[in-house]
């Protein structure tokens, strides 16, 4: 049986399953594959008999994982904020001096002071014709 059929079968089963006290319960006899889950009480004034409902045995396997899921509260932020402790800003150690301008720049790195003062006298030494010797 194919994924989809099985999850359409179940899911035209549940739509079709109605509630049965427990004195009806108790008289008819469930299948080997079905079992029985109680239904809490939705009125105050509900009959003593609990009221119950039968599903298939595929559907009981589930459901543990269906309620399970769900989380009892909120996580608060400080509690966030401890697991995220670790995570925070490093502190650099490849940050050291330019030895020309002495500004801060990355180890084995042109500084970028540097280099824009190269970059602007660029066009300059490019424009320059070359002085032949002879």
């Amino acid at each position: 049986m194919s994924a989809t059929t099985l999850v359409s079968s179940l899911w035209t089963s549940l739509s079709t399953l109605t509630w049965r006290s427990a004195a009806s319960l108790a008289s008819s006899s469930p299948s080997a594959a079905a079992a029985v889950v109680s239904r809490p009480a939705l009125f105050s004034g509900a009959s003593s008999a609990a009221s119950r409902i039968i599903l298939p045995a595929i559907l009981t396997d589930l459901l543990p994982g269906f309620l399970m899921a769900v989380p009892k509260s909120r996580t608060t932020h400080g509690k966030k904020r401890m697991r995220m402790s670790n995570k925070g800003l490093k502190n650099r150690e490849d940050i050291v001096p330019c030895p020309v301008c002495h500004g801060p720049k990355l180890l084995h790195h042109v500084c970028p002071g540097c280099l824009a003062k190269l970059e602007r006298k660029r066009p300059e030494v490019l424009s320059k014709k070359p002085v032949e010797s002879s």
